[in-house]
C-alpha cells in the first residue's frame, strides 16, 4: 500500500516563506496567550501540592465536588473529571502540602467528602504530594533533559553530516517545542513531568524523520549533478514523503486514540504527542530542509546553479 506514488514531485521548497511565516505567526500567537494568562499554568510536579484521585459509587458532578474542597483554605483548587463518561473518577488538586491539626492535606480533603457524600460513598485510588522545593528541582531538571537533548543532537549530528545541517536540525526541533508551548497557551493545559516526557518523545521523532530527510538529500548530492542543491533537497522531501506520512499518521493515530479513551493520566501526553507529531513533520520539511538550503546559498550555492560540494562529495566517495 503506497500512501505517496513514486515519481510525486511537490514543490515544498518554493512555499518555504509562506510556511515559515504560519509557524511564526503560531509561536508569536502563543507568546501572546502565555502573557495574557500569566505564564504557562504548572502542575503539582513542578509548583508543589497534593494530589487526590476518588472514584465515586454513584455520579457526582463535579461542581458538587468542587464545593466541598474550595471551602477549606487549601490555597488553590482544582478539580477534574477524568476517566470514561460515567466512571465517576476526579482529581482533586490543592496547593497546600500540609495543614495543621490533621495527619494529611489528602485526609482533610477525605474528611470533607465523606461529610458531604458520607463515608463509603468513595474510594481513594491514589494520593500523591510534592513538596515545593522538589517541585523547583524537578521543574530545574526538566528544563536541563531538553536542553541537554538539543546539545547532544547538535552534536551528533554535525558530527554525522556537517554543522548546516546540525544547525537545521536544532532550530527544527526549537520550533516543535514552541508550537507545543503555544498550543498549551491557547488550551490553557498545564505544564507536568508527562508534558516534559512527551516533548522529549517528539524529540526523538522529530529528529528521525529529519536525519532520514538529511541521509537522503547527502545521497542525492553524489548521484544529481545537474540540478541546484535547492532541487536535490526538494527531490529528497518528495523522495521520503511516503515514509513520512506513514510513520507520522501511526503515531497520530495511536496518540489520538489515547487522547480520548486514555483518561487524564495520559490525556497530557496525548495532546502533547498529538501536536508534536504535526509539527515535527512539518519542521522536518519547511524548517530543518530549508535552513539548509539558505545556509548553503549564502556560503556560495546559488540557484539555478548546481550545488558546491558535488564534485568534492563525490571524489571522497571514490576515495
Amino acid at each position: 500500500m503506497e500512501f505517496v506514488k513514486p515519481g510525486t514531485n511537490i514543490d515544498f521548497i518554493s512555499k518555504r516563506r509562506l510556511m515559515l511565516g504560519i509557524s511564526i505567526a503560531i509561536i508569536v500567537a502563543g507568546i501572546i496567550a502565555t502573557v495574557l494568562r500569566g505564564g504557562l499554568p504548572m502542575g503539582i510536579d513542578f509548583t508543589g501540592g497534593t494530589e487526590v484521585h476518588v472514584q465515586f459509587n454513584q455520579e457526582v458532578a463535579a461542581g458538587d465536588v468542587r464545593s466541598a474542597v474550595e471551602g477549606l483554605g487549601l490555597g488553590e483548587t482544582v478539580v477534574q473529571g477524568i476517566g470514561l463518561q460515567g466512571d465517576n473518577e476526579y482529581l482533586v488538586r490543592v496547593a497546600a502540602v500540609e495543614v495543621e491539626n490533621a495527619p494529611s492535606v489528602a485526609a482533610v480533603i477525605e474528611g470533607s467528602l465523606d461529610e458531604k457524600f458520607g463515608a463509603g460513598s468513595y474510594k481513594v485510588l491514589r494520593e500523591d504530594l510534592v513538596g515545593p522545593r522538589a517541585g523547583e528541582d524537578l521543574r530545574r531538571q526538566g528544563l536541563f533533559a531538553v536542553i541537554l537533548s538539543f546539545l547532544g543532537i547538535l552534536i551528533y549530528v554535525g558530527f554525522r553530516f556537517d554543522f548546516k545541517f546540525a544547525a537545521g536540525a536544532i532550530l527544527a526541533l526549537v520550533h516543535d517545542t514552541l508550537v507545543v508551548l503555544a498550543f498549551f497557551a491557547f488550551f490553557g493545559k498545564e505544564l507536568n513531568l508527562t508534558v516534559i516526557a512527551a516533548i522529549l518523545t517528539i524529540i526523538g521523532f522529530s529528529i528521525n524523520d529529519t536525519v532520514v530527510i538529511y541521509d537522503r538529500i547527502r545521497e542525492n548530492m553524489r548521484l544529481i549533478r545537474t540540478k541546484t542543491f535547492a532541487e536535490i533537497v526538494n527531490a529528497s522531501l518528495n523522495q521520503t514523503l511516503g515514509r513520512s506520512v506513514l510513520t507520522s499518521a501511526t503515531l497520530f493515530v495511536v496518540s489520538l486514540i489515547l487522547f480520548f479513551v486514555g483518561g487524564s493520566v495520559l490525556n497530557d501526553f496525548a495532546f502533547t504527542m498529538i501536536v508534536g507529531v504535526v509539527a515535527g513533520t512539518y519542521s522536518s520539511i519547511y524548517i530543518a530542509a530549508p535552513v539548509v538550503i539558505d545556509w548553503h546559498t549564502r556560503k556560495g550555492g546559488t540557484k539555478g546553479t548546481p550545488a558546491k560540494g558535488h564534485r568534492k562529495v563525490k571524489a571522497a566517495a571514490k576515495g
